[in-house]
This record gives structure tokens, C-alpha cells and sequence, in this order.
């Protein structure tokens, strides 16, 4: 495509698929090019700070993301990865658009690499943790906070006659759909979720959530 065309967002693209692949180096050079056909281009420009603090060039990734905001990036997003770096107020949460797009991108491998790859097994805990303390399951209604793919659905779906999952990422909403344990999925910030419902449930799971919030 590049050969055809030599597009800023072609670069950008291929900066995307080489960070992800672990080639930081190539990403960065590839975000460079991306801003030389297009110096006021943000995106580049903000890909382009994330690949430098992947670098460890704290400077300037400082300055990248800087200059990202002044080129209209999303300032939320931006203040958020300065605060990471020190170089801004930390923020009472991590931003919405930031988490939801985060695991949007995460949600094709997700499972594969919490479970095969870092032994994730925070649902069987949980399981052993609750069952102890439900007399008589299943209660009427169970809540699963931040349900994301829907590692913790087949434990509580013997505990729960109704059980609710709600994310903030609709792709991984998607992935748990495909289980079918769920009664109900809210593609919705918690916080907001809640504000608007009265308390009607038995049990609510935050299994890896509370961080974000």
C-alpha cells in the first residue's frame, strides 16, 4: 500500500501493527513518516509519544504528547499517559474513551492471554471465596462488573437465577455474548450503570475492575 500510495495514515498503520508485534523501533520510525507527510496529523503524533515512553525516551515522549495535545489529540487521554510520567495531576480515573478503546482492541486475545499466558484464575478464587457465604444458592440476581469476556459467567451462573454483565467495551461484551450465561449485557460506564438503578441484586463481582475506576 505504501508502495502505491505513501499515506500518513498507511504509516500510522504500520506503526500500529510493528508496536504491536514488539518492534518499537520500527513503529517509531514509521510514526515519523506518517508526521513528514503530515505534520499536523495527532494521531501519529500521540502513537508516536506512546511508542517513545515504550522506549523509555521520557523526555521526549513528554514533548511528543505535548505537541499532540496542541494538534488536537484527546485531552483526556493525553493528561492521562502525563500523569503516568509525572508530568501532570494524576486524574480520579482512567478516562472512558481510553478504557473502552484499550479493550476493544484487547478483546480478540484476551481470554488467550490472561489464562495461557498469565495464569489468570481470579474467577476460581472468587468462586471458593463466595460459596461459603451463600446458605442456599441461587440467589435471584448476581451482577458481573467490568464482565469483560466472560471469565467469572461460569461460576456465577449456578449461583445467580439472573445475571447481569456490564463493560465498558461493547467487542467484549460481544465475546461474552457468545458463551450465552448471561441474562443481560450493558455496554456502560459502572459508575453511571448504577447511579441510574436501584439496588436489586444479591451479589456483585468486581473481579478486575476497581483499578479503572
Amino acid at each position: 500500500a505504501l508502495a502505491l500510495a505513501p499515506r500518513a495514515d498507511t504509516w500510522c498503520a504500520r506503526g500500529a501493527a510493528l508496536k504491536k508485534s514488539g518492534d518499537l523501533a520500527g513503529a517509531l520510525h514509521s510514526y515519523e513518516q506518517a508526521l513528514a507527510v503530515r505534520p499536523d496529523y495527532a494521531l501519529a503524533e500521540h502513537y508516536r509519544a506512546n511508542t517513545l515512553r515504550g522506549l523509555g525516551q521520557h523526555d521526549a515522549a513528554v514533548a511528543s504528547y505535548r505537541r499532540a495535545l496542541d494538534l488536537g489529540a484527546d485531552a483526556d487521554e493525553i493528561r492521562f499517559s502525563l500523569a503516568a510520567l509525572g508530568e501532570a495531576e494524576q486524574p480520579d480515573a482512567a478516562p472512558a474513551d481510553y478504557v473502552k478503546h484499550l479493550f476493544d482492541q484487547y478483546a480478540g486475545r484476551f481470554d488467550r492471554h490472561l489464562v495461557d499466558v498469565l495464569g489468570y484464575r481470579t474467577p476460581a478464587l472468587l468462586d471458593a471465596l463466595l460459596r461459603p457465604h451463600l446458605a442456599a444458592p441461587p440467589v435471584q440476581a448476581a451482577l458481573d462488573l467490568g464482565c469483560g469476556t466472560g471469565l467469572c459467567a461460569t461460576f456465577l451462573r449456578p449461583l445467580a437465577r439472573h445475571v447481569t454483565g456490564i463493560d465498558l467495551s461493547q467487542r467484549m461484551l460481544d465475546k461474552a455474548a457468545e458463551l450465552d450465561l448471561y441474562d443481560d449485557l450493558a455496554c456502560a460506564d459502572i459508575a453511571d450503570w448504577l447511579a441510574e438503578r436501584p439496588a436489586s441484586c444479591d451479589l456483585a463481582v468486581a473481579a478486575d475492575v476497581l483499578v479503572y475506576l
